[in-house]
């Protein structure tokens, strides 16, 4: 079950903050990415069975695997220069694995409607 509450805690904690440009990751990010992957969990509820993250350069990408072994990509745009954006403009779309990077056709949705998005890909 999504629990809209944490993730709508976390979506307004970050919504309007601009990160600080940096040739690494920086402290900003990385508690970013960290509170990032609970809400995404809690937005995936009961949708996903495992969840692989990446974290890159200021954008997050992965993996799930839906409860039905259904593999689904998603990733989230860079986060700098465009505060909030990340919570309403997230890729997904099928994959064969977790190395498809190719995939079905792109998707977009919020966080709070990606467990609702990735069931119906399929």
């Amino acid at each position: 079950m999504v629990n809209e509450k944490k993730v709508n805690t976390f979506i307004n904690k970050w919504k309007d903050v601009e990160f600080e440009s940096s040739c690494s990751k920086t402290p900003q990010f990385i508690e970013f990415t960290k509170d990032f992957k609970t809400a995404f969990k809690h937005a995936l509820g009961d949708s996903a069975k495992a969840i692989k993250f990446n974290v890159g350069h200021f954008y997050i990408s992965g993996f799930i695997t839906l409860a039905n072994d259904s593999i689904v990509y998603f990733s989230i745009s860079d986060v700098r220069g465009f505060p909030g954006a990340w919570a309403k403009d997230i890729l997904v779309r099928t994959a064969k694995s977790y190395t498809d990077y190719k995939g079905g056709s792109n998707n977009f949705c919020t966080l709070l409607t990606i467990g609702e998005k990735v069931n119906n890909l399929w």
